[in-house]
């Protein structure tokens, strides 16, 4: 049985833990693929994965609207990656590099906006 966002966080709020994986199956690539855009780094993106839902479990009590799951979850994961950027040391690059680095970027912010509209 598939149950939307809000009746599986009100699931885990109320201890039942595998509702919980449901979330994760159902929401981790949306936020690998909004971390990949972020940061532009594939192994730091499987880091920054774990560590936004183990803040949201964390923090799961304190969502007001169970509704608004998704876009909590997304804030969450902005805020995490903005973390790791400012933890991150300055890199100098090549211009060749750097232009390729843009490249890169531009297309994986792309397709993080279409998997995140696919979602919605």
């Amino acid at each position: 049985m598939c149950f939307p966002d809000e009746q599986l966080v009100g699931k885990v709020i109320d201890g039942d833990l595998p509702s919980f994986g449901v979330l994760i199956e159902r929401h981790e690539s949306m936020i690998s693929a909004f971390a990949y855009a972020m940061l532009g780094d594939a192994e730091e993106v499987k880091d920054i994965t774990q560590e936004v839902f183990l803040r949201a479990f964390e923090s799961l009590k304190t969502l007001n609207d169970r509704r608004k799951f998704k876009n909590w979850l997304l804030g969450i994961s902005r805020i995490t990656c903005l973390e790791w950027l400012k933890k991150r040391k300055p890199v100098l690059l090549e211009p060749k590099e750097l232009s390729r680095n843009l490249r890169t970027k531009r297309t994986a912010t792309l397709s993080a906006m279409r998997v995140v509209h696919k979602t919605q």
